[in-house]
Formats: structure tokens, C-alpha cells, sequence
């Protein structure tokens, strides 16, 4: 779906948000009725992925209803030993017979970006567990069937990790920090004093626009 030049500048403004909701015959009304909605992508034939400036979220929400509307970040707490424990993580990650410390599975984090440098998001010989990053914060190519921004690739990743300079290769970074957070706590590598829940696991990171 080609947006046009003056779409991707509503899209792309610092006082635009996304959201997603369902494709229903009420909002499609409220879009022609407010003008005030870029829709970007339908996702799965059934919801719509839309882009809406700041100050008119709350007509959005008052048009549909909060419950048919998503843009909210989830926000979980650190798991270091004792919060480990106290959830029971600790006891299932030392039964040697089920082995659920996430290895085969591959975790997607839809945030602020991850800081890739790490040490809890790399295996013990340096190299990364994260498979890519799409950053949407930045200008492309974008990746095959979507709008903006761009993708690096688990060997882009690897290059820059393995550079005296690794910005200049993968330039996403986490300025806000609460991506790298939530990447830690569900899927950090265990070290001494801490671990994260799947610490085996590996990681697909988004950097929301």
C-alpha cells in the first residue's frame, strides 16, 4: 500500500501516534467523518494499523471506545534473584529435565529500540541473540511490506558489535531505555545476579516510530 508524500509526513511528524484497532464498519465511518486518521496497514485482514496526531487521540477513543483502541506500552518490573524466586521462575529454571530457559524460542519486543551492546543480549563468545532490529524511528529502505523505516539484519548486528565505532553500522539506540529494560527482564542473559525469564531465548526488536 503506496501512502502518498504528504501521508509519510503526517506519519512520520514528531506529534504522530500509532495505534491499532479493529477494521470494523464504525471506525472506517469515523475516518471519513473526522479526517483526522492515516490509515498505514491492515494487519491480518481484521485490524488496521493508523496513525493519529496527539492532541486527537481522545476523539478516537471517545468515537470507538478505549477497549477497540491500542497504544499503550506494557510495563513490567525487574527480575532479579529474589523477585525470580518469589515468582517461581527460579524453581522451573533449575528442573534439569524440562530445560524452559527459552532456547528455540524467539521473543519479539515492539518498544522504544534495544540497546544492542549489551552483554545480557549476547552469547558468551560476543555475538548477538538478537536476530534484527527494525528501527521505524529513522528513514529507509524500509523492510519488504511496510511503510518506513529499516531493518538490520543478526549479521549487521555482529559487524557492529565487533567495531570500534558500532553506531556507525546499526545506529539504532534506546534513548528512553524502557525497551532494553523489558528485553532484560524477559529474556537477559543469567549472569551472577540476575537473569531474565527466557534467558536462552532469541530476541526480534522493534523501535516504534
Amino acid at each position: 500500500m503506496a501512502l502518498s508524500p504528504e501521508a509519510m509526513a503526517f506519519i512520520q511528524a514528531p506529534d504522530t501516534v500509532d495505534f491499532v484497532t479493529r477494521a470494523t464498519d464504525a471506525f472506517f465511518a469515523y475516518v471519513q467523518r473526522s479526517n483526522e486518521v492515516v490509515i498505514g496497514q491492515f494487519l491480518s485482514g481484521r485490524y488496521v494499523l493508523g496513525y493519529i496526531k496527539q492532541e486527537n487521540f481522545h476523539h478516537l477513543e471517545e468515537a470507538l471506545g478505549t477497549a477497540f483502541v491500542s497504544s499503550v506500552s506494557v510495563v513490567l518490573g525487574l527480575l532479579d534473584r529474589p523477585a525470580l524466586e518469589a515468582a517461581g521462575i527460579s524453581q522451573v529454571q533449575s528442573q534439569p529435565y524440562l530445560n524452559l530457559k527459552g532456547r528455540g524460542v524467539l521473543i519479539g519486543f515492539l518498544d522504544t529500540g534495544i540497546d544492542y551492546t549489551q552483554s545480557v543480549f549476547r552469547y558468551e563468545d560476543g555475538s548477538s541473540r538478537i536476530q534484527s532490529i527494525y528501527d521505524q524511528a529513522v528513514d529507509g529502505p524500509p523492510p519488504e511490506g511496510f511503510l518506513l523505516g529499516r531493518e538490520y539484519s543478526n549479521a549487521e548486528i555482529n559487524a557492529a558489535l565487533a567495531s570500534q565505532d558500532p553506531y556507525a553500522i546499526v545506529p539504532q539506540r534506546d534513548e528512553d531505555g524502557h525497551g532494553t529494560f523489558l528485553a532484560s527482564v524477559a529474556a537477559g542473559r543469567q549472569t551472577e545476579d540476575f537473569s531474565g525469564a527466557a534467558p536462552d531465548a532469541e530476541i526480534i526488536a522493534v523501535k516504534l516510530k
